[in-house]
C-alpha cells in the first residue's frame, strides 16, 4: 500500500481478525526484503531483533492504550491479542 511504509521496513495496518468479542488487537508487519543482504542471504539476527522489538512495543501499547469500553480494555489486557505478519 503506497504511503503505508516508512523507511525502516515496518508496516502498520488496521486489519482485524476473528478473536473474542469486545477485544482489540495490535497488528504490524515486517517487510522481509529489508532483511535481505546484497548477496541475497536473509539477515536472521536482524529479523529476530526486529521481532523482539515489535512484540515488546505492542505489549507496551496494550498497557497504555485507551479503549472505548471497560469490557474491551479488560479483554485486551487479559488476552493481549497481538499479530506480527510479514510482507
Amino acid at each position: 500500500v503506497e504511503g503505508a511504509q516508512n523507511y525502516s521496513g515496518l508496516f502498520i495496518h488496521n486489519s482485524e481478525y476473528m478473536f473474542l468479542n469486545d477485544s482489540a488487537c495490535n497488528l504490524a508487519s515486517l517487510n522481509l526484503m529489508r532483511f535481505r543482504h546484497a548477496n541475497g542471504e536473509f539477515d536472521t539476527e536482524a529479523f529476530k531483533h526486529a521481532v523482539r522489538v515489535l512484540i515488546t512495543a505492542m505489549e507496551i501499547i496494550v498497557d497504555n492504550a485507551d479503549y472505548p469500553t471497560p469490557r474491551i480494555a479488560e479483554n485486551s489486557h487479559d488476552y493481549r491479542p497481538l499479530g506480527l505478519g510479514y510482507a
